[in-house]
């Protein structure tokens, strides 16, 4: 898999100046979501490729590679504690967590709000910037998408 060769051979070397910020992760991060999330490779085929590339370092390349590829791999078992926790506990996608927290939200849908943060209009920059650059490149970072969803959980409410 291309992707994954130009990740681990080349584009890790940065994945963790970039992972955040809007304007070089799309170059820098493994671009690799799509195929997790489909099938075309699978997470113990990106672990086993992670670890038989760190065996292959040398000493200048474990400078440059080694913290980078091992935080990766945390983000890997991170994705897949997620998707565990809600295909172990559906009922999270839309009830709270702690029973305590149920019905302190309106249950009314704001098609109002819910349009501008969907077009990137909320007002707010970084959410706006987030959103369009999403619409434009049909990508972001998983930071960016973790605030958005954010924002649409708590501010959209």
């Amino acid at each position: 898999m291309d992707d994954l060769r130009s990740f681990l051979n080349h584009r890790s070397s940065q994945y963790l100046y970039h992972i955040s910020a809007p304007g070089l992760p799309s170059t820098f991060c493994s671009r690799l979501s799509v195929h997790l999330t489909w099938g075309s490779l699978s997470v113990r085929e990106v672990v086993q490729s992670i670890k038989k590339r760190k065996q292959q370092l040398n000493t200048e390349e474990k400078r440059r590679f080694g913290r980078k590829l091992t935080a990766f791999n945390s983000r890997l078992a991170w994705r897949c504690h997620f998707i565990q926790k809600i295909e172990d506990q559906p009922s999270i996608e839309t009830h709270c967590m702690h029973p305590a927290f149920e019905g302190l939200r309106v249950n009314e849908h704001d098609e109002i709000k819910y349009q501008a943060w969907a077009t990137g209009n909320t007002g707010y920059p970084f959410v706006d910037a987030c959103m369009r650059n999403l619409i434009a490149e049909g990508w972001i970072t998983f930071r960016m998408r973790a605030m958005l969803i954010s924002f649409a959980s708590y501010q959209l409410c």
